[in-house]
């Protein structure tokens, strides 16, 4: 029995005192015997509470259907984003002739705008200097061009004469395995008694073909008339598959004159290569003038568009943001940019050299091909494998040495892309693979292949602007490896 005390104060049996209880909680039953009865009900010791020991409750929710904190989607804003992403991923597709162009000269912008500002220092005009760059990487291009189309031209008109010994070499490693399935066959044939079979049915076919030649004197006239009507309607017979054979044989004809017309009206209402070529040209051309024009601009009067930004902001903490997040932007991407080249540059000379050295001829076109394939991860390296396993198939007759080249590529393409790259711009940045790989793969299906090249570099924009800005760090963090 708990002793009462004074004043309402009461101890409880554990040694703990509750807070006295005023008059109209008395009457009322009050709050403490109410939250008192209420656990008494709500929780029923068992024998193990005699001993002091907790009761567990489960906790609000478990029973019920439980929810996590900011779980909650509206499906109007989840359908709204879903509609405005495919409303951007078609915009960009159709928009691809301009919008290439534009985000290409503003990769180079931020590539060259260091260097830019470095001449500043020397008093050159930002002008001047702006069309210095672009005639330094429009020369090294042309270059590069007029070097490469000679061996490029020829490898081209060499293709059908090399698939044609690449036939023959195909035949002649195919030759012995076509040999043992033919014997194979053949033993199969003679386990069955094939040819045992054939030869008592031709046999037997023959002694009865003798048999019905000539009638003997004994044979009744019934017999002979039987045998002239039996060779009457054979005859009949093989006349009938005569002339369905012929007709099929002119139907045949008749449908393969179709499809040869079909195919004719086909090559002339179809575009030809050469305007393909031509089309493909005028857009590439005209999208290499508007990205050089843009360049220009951007880094001409890259400073006079910052300023008028600037002057739109209205305090100066919003001024200070925008222009370290600029100067960030410009210092990361050129140097990742221009570290990416020099290592890309290093191993298409390394590539060309070791060509060189097998025999591989045109090694100076493979070793370009695999500098700009370098700009693609992943892809670019199997793509350039699989380029010079062809080559070095068609020109060598061994295949073991003709293996030789396309393993060296890979083994030189993976050292530098397991360690060079990741040990020099471990300390710049650093992407996670799987989203170069899923960057690569949305803007390759956008944009091509001009889309692959430049899906790294913009993803590595992103995470630079990303790291700038407080609500976006966690963004950052994820496309960090």
């Amino acid at each position: 029995m708990p002793d009462t005390k004074a004043g309402g104060e009461s101890r409880a049996g554990n040694g703990k005192r509750r807070p006295p209880a005023s008059q109209k909680d008395r009457a009322s039953g009050g709050p403490v015997e109410q939250a008192s009865s209420n656990e008494a009900s709500s929780v029923q010791p068992d024998a193990e509470d005699a001993d002091g020991l907790i009761p567990l409750i489960d906790p609000p929710g478990i029973a019920g259907q439980s929810e996590l904190p900011g779980t909650h989607i509206d499906p109007k804003t989840f359908s709204l984003g879903v509609l405005a992403t495919l409303a951007v991923a078609y915009s960009l597709y159709f928009a691809r002739s301009i919008l290439f162009p534009v985000i290409f000269a503003v990769i180079l912008a931020l590539l060259f705008r260091p260097v830019v500002r470095r001449l500043r220092k020397f008093r050159i005009p930002d002008a001047i200097s702006s069309a210095v760059v672009i005639a330094v990487i429009v020369a090294v291009i042309g270059v590069g061009i007029y070097q490469l189309a000679a061996p490029a031209t020829e490898f081209v008109r060499s293709i059908p004469n090399k698939l044609e010994q690449a036939d023959e070499k195909v035949r002649t490693i195919a030759k012995p395995f076509r040999e043992i399935n033919e014997a194979l066959a053949t033993g199969d044939r003679l386990s069955g008694g094939e040819f045992v079979e054939r030869a008592a049915g031709d046999e037997a076919t023959g002694s009865q073909r003798d048999d019905a030649k000539e009638p003997t004197e004994t044979e009744p006239a019934e017999e002979i008339d039987d045998a002239e009507r039996i060779g009457a309607i054979r005859l009949d017979q093989r006349l009938r598959d005569a002339k369905a054979r012929v007709t099929q044989r002119e139907e045949d004809q008749a449908a393969a004159d179709a499809r040869q017309e079909e195919i004719v009206v086909r090559a002339n209402t179809q575009p030809k290569l050469s305007d393909w070529v031509l089309s493909a040209t005028s857009t590439f051309l005209a999208g290499a003038v508007i990205c050089l024009v843009l360049l220009y601009f951007l880094l001409a009067a890259g400073d006079d568009v910052l300023n008028n930004v600037l002057h739109v902001l209205p305090t100066f903490r919003e001024k200070r943001g925008v222009v370290e997040l600029i100067y960030a932007a410009e210092e990361g991407m050129s140097k990742y940019l221009l570290t990416v080249t020099i290592i890309n540059v290093c191993l298409g000379v390394a590539e060309g050299v070791l060509m060189a050295m097998l025999g591989v001829e045109d090694a100076a076109l493979w070793g370009v091909m695999a500098c700009a394939f370098n700009f693609i991860p992943y892809v670019g390296a199997i793509a350039g494998t699989a380029v010079v396993c062809l080559v070095s198939f068609l020109q060598f007759d061994s295949l073991g040495y003709a293996l030789l080249p396309p393993f060296l590529y890979w083994s030189l393409t993976g050292i530098e892309g397991n360690f060079i790259t990741p040990t020099v711009l471990g300390k710049q940045i650093s992407l996670n693979p799987v989203m170069v790989f899923l960057s690569l793969a949305f803007w390759g299906w956008i944009w091509g292949v001009g889309g692959a090249l430049i899906a790294v570099p913009l993803l590595a924009m992103t995470k630079i602007v990303c790291d700038q800005f407080k609500p976006l760090q966690p963004i950052g963090k994820l496309l960090e490896q």
